[in-house]
């Protein structure tokens, strides 16, 4: 008797055991899931701007699944596909979703072409403005919104978004700059100017003359800067005038870069292993103009302390303000036994507003040793 109850009620434990074991295989069970492309097609309905120039690259789009997982700025490749572009899949729950934004760029992430969304200016010239409701399903699901093309008077609020773009990342790191001077003389101020096709990075430095050193740090983005070094001083006797030594070189930053160095004679960028890339630098003097115009600057010219280099250059900070630009340089020499020369720039800078038709902003002499 007692064995058969023993017996009973281990029967029954293990009874409860593939019953709780089962319970627990059905509660980890994963939802199905599905992969949905998207597809862009050459001829797209737009409202007739179509562009023949631009090749999609990109899609960037936001979704929400069917348990309510909201996925933003979703970014997949395109394929030519046939006579417009399919998009790599993206992998989602089986079940309703839902579209909420689907903007196709080019290779250099520029915005060609967008679906409007309901209730935008620009969502009468589509049948199916977003949000656009779909399914996805196990054996795959295709998606094809209308896309208009996009123009430059186009802003991001006629389509419903309230931007177009997204955030790309652009790796920078923090360079430290220590320059020595390339010469024995004291300055009164240093500056450092890395350019590049994206735009400019200008860095005033911090001057000692007792140590002769120029120093500071800015953060940078990575890849080749033409860079300039520039020392002023100020001569108490000219107008606007500077005396620059200015020092040009072409960089490249890596992601290990860590600081920048100079000499007289060469610029050296250290990276965190101490591996040193060590370059050449040649110093010009240069009489430096800050152009002034009613007690404002709108430019500079420099000069070449040189006499006999030809190099002049002017540079204008409004340029659409400014219609033409005169320069006229003589480089003279006088005195019979030519010690000294002379050196004129005379720039005229005509503005656009018809009441100022022409406006002499900078006429400076300067003399100087040759």
């Amino acid at each position: 008797m007692k064995f058969e109850m023993k017996k009973n009620i281990s029967a029954f434990v293990v009874f409860l055991l593939i019953v709780c074991f089962s319970c627990r295989q059905e509660e980890h069970v994963a939802p199905a899931k599905g992969n949905v492309t998207f597809a862009v097609s050459s001829a797209a309905k737009t409202d007739g701007r179509v562009s023949g120039t631009v090749t999609p690259a990109f899609v960037l789009l936001s979704i929400t699944d069917s348990e309510g997982k909201v996925y933003e700025n979703v970014k997949l490749s395109l394929f030519a596909f046939g006579s417009g572009y399919l998009s790599e899949s993206l992998e989602l729950p089986t079940g309703p979703a839902q579209l909420t934004k689907f903007v196709v760029l080019d290779a250099t992430n520029e915005v060609v072409y967008a679906t409007p969304t309901e209730g935008s200016v620009m969502a009468k010239f589509v049948s199916n403005p977003l949000p656009i409701a779909f399914t996805v399903t196990e054996e795959g699901t295709q998606v094809i919104p209308e896309v208009l093309a996009i123009e430059q008077t186009d802003t991001p609020a006629s389509f419903g978004y309230a931007s177009f773009g997204f955030d790309i990342v652009i790796p920078t790191i923090n360079l430290n700059i220590n320059l020595q001077y390339p010469d024995g003389g004291t300055y009164d101020s240093a500056y450092i100017i890395f350019r590049n096709s994206t735009g400019e990075i200008k860095k005033k430095l911090t001057v000692d003359n007792s140590t002769h050193l120029a120093t500071g740090q800015t953060a940078i983005t990575l890849g080749p800067w033409k860079t300039s070094i520039s020392y002023y001083h100020q001569d108490p006797q000219a107008n606007y005038e500077k005396m620059e030594k200015m020092g040009s070189i072409d960089i490249n930053v890596l992601p290990t870069a860590t600081s920048l160095t100079s000499n007289v004679s060469n610029v050296s960028i250290t990276n965190d292993n101490n591996e040193v890339q060590t370059l050449p630098i040649e110093w010009v003097d240069y009489y430096y103009y800050d152009v002034v115009f009613q007690g404002k600057k709108e430019g500079l010219i420099r000069l070449p302390k040189d006499p006999t280099n030809p190099f002049v250059e002017v540079a204008v900070w409004n340029p659409e303000k400014w219609t033409d630009i005169y320069i006229y340089v003589d480089r003279a020499f006088y005195e019979t036994d030519q010690t000294r020369s002379i050196s004129r720039a005379l720039v005229k800078i005509f503005e656009r507003n018809p009441s100022r038709r022409a406006c002499k902003i900078a006429r400076r002499s300067a003399t100087f040793s040759s």
